[in-house]
């Protein structure tokens, strides 16, 4: 049997300059329901849509409620199923550089086929540009109509993060591999994901040296940004993205296999946030550590400000929080995300004291 309570909440939004949306949660009493066996994960070369799960009667998406089910299993003996109301998230493991300690998932990547890069980690394939072009510019229109008539769609905000390189070679590199992707230009590159505050901006991702941010703000009919094509099923929604740990306080990841500490975290400089992740009980799974950039990024809930976060999965600060990313040309600095608007990344010194630390580990 598998218990099932009702958490229902009430968004408010305020308009003063961009919306910020006010999530307020209750309770009602468990009601009795069958529980659904596990689903399979999917094929291995393309994520399946959907949940990836098969639990009982969980009731339409975006009908303003969210199922409880409660399982036996340790920290997880009682489970938040959390809705999902948001397609910009990862389905597949986020690739991690080679640089990066602690971690899996590293990038690989196969350019066996001409014109294409096959990415290992998220099965997703690159296009590249013919005859040693490099990539084209246009309105995000363009963008669109240009990628769909190689048979491939534009990108998310989160797959071009996936494919960011924050450790480039030299000075003239840009924010990619260019081994992998040498017909990378220092621009931004658009992306399919509108901004949360104005559905007529999209966001671009930036390719620079030293690394790239995203950022706000790009009139999507009157900006002229890079792009870069990409084919490989578009990202789904699937009906629970979250689950909540009430136990142990922890949400699961179910698309990135990524566990977080749910709560705020700490504040600190970035050691004391490396010592905080390392004091945290590992309960029998993977150690706790200071997240990368692009795991860090797989957060941002790009619909909503202050904080760009689903606050019905986490509780946040809407300051800087730290990553254990190194970027290039800037010894002792490390690559912070705001969860204000999840907008422009920028890099603070280590010694830095009032950054926040959210915590990460990955699923067995």
């Amino acid at each position: 049997m598998m218990w099932r309570r009702r958490l229902f909440f009430l968004s408010f939004t305020l308009l003063l300059g961009s919306s910020a949306c006010h999530a307020i949660l209750g309770l009602d009493e468990p009601v009795v329901a069958d529980a659904g066996p596990d689903a399979d994960a999917g094929d291995e070369r393309a994520p399946a849509e959907g949940d990836g799960s098969a639990e009982a009667d969980v009731g339409p998406v975006g009908d303003g409620s969210n199922d409880v089910a409660v399982v036996d299993a340790g920290c997880w003996a009682d489970v938040v199923l959390v809705d999902n109301t948001w397609e910009d998230l990862l389905n597949t493991p986020v690739p991690q550089p080679a640089t990066a300690t602690g971690v899996s998932n590293r990038a690989s990547y196969d350019a066996s086929v001409p014109g294409e890069v096959y990415d290992n980690v998220t099965k997703l394939t690159w296009l590249l540009e013919p005859d040693g072009g490099t990539s084209p510019s246009g309105t995000r229109a363009d963008a669109i109509a240009a990628c769909a008539s190689r048979g491939a769609r534009l990108p998310t905000r989160m797959e071009l993060i996936t494919i960011q390189n924050w450790y480039p070679v030299d000075d003239a590199t840009a924010g990619a591999d260019q081994a992998v992707f040498p017909d990378t230009v220092e621009a931004y590159y658009w992306s399919t994901t509108p901004t949360s505050s104005n559905v007529k901006w999209g966001w671009g991702v930036a390719f620079y040296t030293g690394g790239a941010g995203t950022n706000l703000g790009f009139d999507t009919a009157a900006s002229l940004l890079r792009y870069r094509c990409v084919r490989g099923p578009a990202p789904s929604r699937p009906t629970h993205r979250y689950e909540i740990s009430q136990a142990c306080n922890i949400v699961r990841d179910n698309g990135t296999r990524l566990e977080w500490e749910r709560g705020r975290g700490k504040s600190g400089k970035y050691i004391q946030a490396e010592a905080y992740c390392q004091s945290l009980p590992p309960a029998g799974r993977n150690e706790w550590r200071v997240p990368t950039y692009s795991e860090l990024s797989s957060l941002l809930y790009t619909k909503r400000e202050n904080p760009a976060i689903d606050t019905l999965a986490f509780e946040t600060e809407q300051g800087n929080y730290w990553t254990s990313t190194l970027p290039n040309r800037a010894p002792n600095h490390r690559v912070v995300v705001p969860f204000s608007t999840g907008s422009t990344t920028d890099i603070r010194n280590d010694d830095v004291p009032d950054l926040w630390a959210r915590c990460v580990r990955t699923m067995d």
